[in-house]
């Protein structure tokens, strides 16, 4: 059962962390530092499946999520400040993560810590400048409260990198999610909920390859194996955009993640050191 499976996952990758606690330093060589910390990202998002999935709990699937985002934040500080590297944006769940847990403060500090131009010859450009026009929608509704984000109201660097975007998009569902949020080119929320559709057929289908592969890293994929974390950022900001999200528990979407939830992260479970200047 699934929610056997992923008790399993749950105390192990609880395990994992806590073995984790002071292990992580400065000294360690930039690719077992970008080694390490993508495992305590992942481990983060396999607890939150499984507080959602498996106990239950939507508040502490929102704290897992934001602790997942948190680290991922200080882990593409330090690598810029302390190693001089430049982490793709090819893996970039925990922006979701930051998105659906509503952390605006982690999503600032995201927005500081993301570099501005993709990575030459190693990254997806389509996937970098997506990543960077989710973030600045969610950001932008929070700057203007009480109006809905739109073409005319994104802030200039937000229709930059949504120009780019929109140049190479290679997807079959994600131009049309944004044009419809965004009111642009006609689109309407009618829009958004057919192509939303198209993406949660399209997720299903990577679902049942990486299911199938002996390649795939269970570690790092057990919580996509049951959370679409796109898919749930997008019908957030469906919400904040004031479309009206039916209740039709899409697949890998569960419905209990939008139930009400006040907390406060308080920055708990941090593993990757971070260094802001040498």
């Amino acid at each position: 059962m699934v929610n056997d499976d992923l008790k399993g996952f749950q105390v192990s990758s609880q395990y994992q962390l806590n073995e984790m606690k002071g292990m992580l330093d400065l000294s360690e060589p930039w690719l077992e530092f970008k080694t390490t910390a993508r495992e305590i990202c992942d481990h983060f998002l396999t607890l939150s499946a499984a507080s959602l999935l498996a106990d239950m709990k939507p508040s502490m699937f929102i704290l897992n999520l934001s602790r997942s985002a948190e680290n991922w934040r200080r882990f593409l500080t330090t690598a810029a400040k302390h190693y001089q590297q430049q982490p793709t944006l090819n893996y970039n769940t925990p922006l979701y993560a930051a998105i659906i847990a509503n952390n605006h403060q982690v999503l600032q500090n995201i927005e500081t810590a993301l570099p501005i131009n993709p990575v030459k010859n190693e990254e997806y450009d389509d996937n970098f400048y997506f990543s960077w026009v989710m973030l600045l929608l969610t950001i932008n509704e929070k700057h203007s409260p009480g109006s809905t984000f739109n073409e005319k109201n994104i802030s200039h660097l937000c229709q930059t990198q949504l120009n780019k975007f929109l140049e190479i998009d290679t997807t079959d569902y994600r131009s049309s999610l944004l044009k419809a949020l965004l009111s642009m080119d006609d689109k309407t929320e009618e829009d958004f909920w057919i192509a939303f559709a198209d993406g949660v057929f399209n997720y299903d289908m990577q679902v049942t390859k990486k299911v199938q592969s002996i390649a795939t890293k269970v570690s790092q994929f057990i919580a996509h194996r049951f959370i679409w974390f796109e898919g749930l950022a997008w019908l957030t900001l469906a919400r904040k955009k004031g479309f009206t999200v039916q209740s039709a528990n899409y697949k890998y979407c569960p419905d209990e993640v939008f139930e009400p939830i006040e907390f406060q992260y308080q920055n708990d479970w941090l593993l990757i050191p971070m260094i802001e200047k040498e």
